[in-house]
């Protein structure tokens, strides 16, 4: 793909993101509207900022405390008199957007650690990353696989050494790129690719 499709990609998303009609059927809109009615006990198109994790969870989403600030926060940039105890329907449905946005690239990682994954051992290997390669009819060397896993160890940043001794196994002959760091590895990328 050149870089101007993928540009072109790019900003048919965003203005996706902007309009919620394009993107949500009537099926999801009413399941949304649903649980938010639910929720909204006095009738005033409205509910509670603090009911906003128990609504997620009603629509199959898991979101930390801290996810929950940090949309609602998101919610009022930038207004002085934004009301942060209390969210509209079309504030709701721009957090789902988010949420499902996200619960979209976890699936879409998830599929890509599939593909590369020993299924046996559960962790990328030198020989399943062999394999990939192969199958993409790429020309790399075994010295070149390895310094992709040793790579993927070496740029991340870890808080609990037991995953760095887990996935940094500098002293085994065959490397390994556990999930959470190849999540982390994409996750990273995902990110720095939003901010461009």
């Amino acid at each position: 793909m050149s870089k101007n499709a993928a540009t072109q990609g790019q900003e048919v998303k965003k203005k996706q993101m902007m309009n919620n009609d394009q993107v949500l059927n009537e099926t999801q809109k009413n399941e949304i509207k649903k649980a938010f009615d639910f929720f909204d006990i006095t009738g005033s198109g409205t509910i509670e900022a603090k009911n906003l994790k128990v609504v997620l969870r009603a629509l199959g989403f898991d979101p930390t405390k801290e996810e929950i600030v940090k949309l609602i926060k998101e919610l009022g940039k930038g207004e002085k008199q934004y009301d942060t105890q209390r969210i509209d329907f079309q504030e709701f449905l721009n957090i789902m957007m988010v949420k499902m946005n996200q619960k979209d690239s976890q699936e879409d990682i998830q599929k890509a650690y599939n593909l590369f994954v020993d299924k046996q051992k559960g962790v990328i290997t030198m020989e399943s990353l062999k394999k990939v390669v192969y199958d993409l009819e790429e020309n790399m060397t075994d010295q070149q696989i390895l310094q992709l896993i040793k790579g993927a160890n070496k740029n991340l940043d870890y808080s609990d050494s037991d995953e760095a001794n887990k996935g940094d196994k500098k002293n085994d002959e065959d490397p390994v790129v556990t999930k959470e760091q190849f999540i982390k590895i994409l996750s990273r990328d995902l990110n720095e690719e939003k901010r461009k």
